[in-house]
C-alpha cells in the first residue's frame, strides 16, 4: 500500500467529521507530491517524519497538524481489518510513533465585558439569519458544527429545549433555550415559513442545495462582522469559552454544572444526575442570558437619555 492510498482511506474515513477538511488540506498542501503519494508506506521512517516536521518548526502548531495526520493514518490502518487479505491495512512500524509533538501555548481568549457589549448592541445590523446564528452562538454552549446542522426537528420551541442528537463524545444533550435565544429562533422561524411556504428546511441555518449552513462560511462572516467591530483577536471558538467562563465567574456555577452545561464527560458517579436535570440547568442558563443581555440593554437605555437630553 502507498502512502498516498493509507492517507486516502484515513481520510475517507472521518467524513462527517471535523477533523476531515482539515486533513484534506493537510493532505494537498504537504503529501499530494510523488515522493510522499507514491511511496510504499511501509518505506516511510522516522528520520523523514522527523525532517519534515523540523522543517515546519516556524509554525508549530501546523507542524503538529501534519505529525498528527501520518500518527493517525498509520495508527488507523494498524486497527482497521483487510478482510481480503485477513490481516491489518498495515502492520509495520508506525514512524510517526514517538515523534515529540511542538510545545505550544494554549490560547485562552475570552471577550471582555466591553467586547461583549460591542457585540450584543450591534446584533441588530446582522441579516436575520446571522442574528439567529450568533445569538446561539453566545448564549447556547453549542459546538459550531453542532450549530451549523441545528435541525427544526430538534428543537421544542414551546418548551425551549434544544436535544442535540450527535455530539462530540456521542451523548445526547438536551440544552435549555435562554428566553433571548427562544425569540430568536420563533422569529426566524416565521421568516422561514414565509418565505418556504411549501415546506420547511430541513436545516436552521440552511446552506446550499439543501445542505446545512458550513462552519467555514459562518467564520467568514464572523471575520468580516468582527473586523467591523474592531475585535480582531477574537475567534469564533472563543464564543463557547467565553459563555463557560461568565457562566462560572457571574452566574456562579460550580464547575460540575460547567460540564453539565458543555456537555463535557465527568466521571463522578453524581455527574450524571446533574447532566441530565434540564429544569435545574434552565434557570443558569437564563440568567447567564440575562446577564448578557443587559450589556445590551445598557446601551439601549443610555441611547434613549442622550435623546431626552438632546430634546
Amino acid at each position: 500500500m502507498t502512502f498516498g492510498i493509507l492517507l486516502n482511506r484515513y481520510i475517507a474515513s472521518l467524513v462527517g467529521r471535523t477533523s476531515h477538511q482539515d486533513y484534506c488540506q493537510i493532505q494537498r498542501q504537504f503529501f499530494a507530491a510523488p515522493e510522499w503519494r507514491d511511496r510504499d508506506a511501509a518505506t516511510v521512517t522516522r528520520y523523514d517524519v522527523l525532517l519534515l516536521v523540523q522543517s515546519l518548526h516556524e509554525t508549530k502548531s501546523h507542524a503538529n497538524k501534519v505529525l498528527g495526520l501520518i500518527r493517525q493514518a498509520y495508527y488507523w490502518a494498524s486497527n482497521t481489518i483487510d478482510y481480503t487479505a485477513r490481516a491489518p491495512l498495515y502492520d509495520g512500524v508506525n514512524p510517526a510513533e514517538n515523534v515529540k509533538r511542538y510545545a505550544c501555548k494554549s490560547r485562552e481568549v475570552l471577550m471582555d465585558f466591553a467586547q461583549l457589549r460591542r457585540l450584543v448592541t450591534n446584533f441588530d445590523f446582522l441579516d436575520p439569519k446571522y442574528y439567529t446564528f450568533f445569538t446561539l452562538r453566545i448564549l447556547v454552549p453549542g459546538r459550531i458544527k453542532e450549530l451549523c446542522t441545528m435541525r427544526w426537528t430538534d428543537l421544542d420551541l414551546t418548551v425551549g429545549k434544544w436535544t442535540k442528537l450527535n455530539t462530540k463524545n456521542g451523548r445526547t444533550h438536551v440544552i435549555p433555550l435562554p428566553t433571548q435565544a427562544l425569540v430568536a429562533l420563533q422569529m426566524f422561524a416565521a421568516m422561514s415559513r414565509h418565505k418556504y411556504p411549501g415546506e420547511m428546511p430541513a436545516y436552521v441555518f440552511q446552506g446550499h442545495y439543501g445542505k446545512p449552513l458550513l462552519p467555514e462560511s459562518a467564520r467568514k462572516i464572523w471575520a468580516g462582522f468582527r473586523h467591523d467591530l474592531q475585535m480582531e483577536q477574537i475567534w469564533l471558538l472563543d464564543f463557547r469559552r467565553t459563555l463557560a467562563s461568565y457562566v462560572y465567574m457571574n452566574v456562579k456555577a460550580d464547575e460540575m454544572l460547567v460540564k453539565a452545561i458543555l456537555n463535557h464527560y465527568d466521571s463522578r458517579p453524581c455527574a450524571v444526575y446533574t447532566r441530565l436535570n434540564f429544569d435545574f440547568l434552565a434557570p443558569i442558563m437564563q440568567g447567564y442570558a440575562d446577564w448578557v443581555w443587559s450589556f445590551k440593554q445598557e446601551v439601549s437605555d443610555a441611547r434613549t437619555s442622550s435623546r431626552f437630553v438632546a430634546d
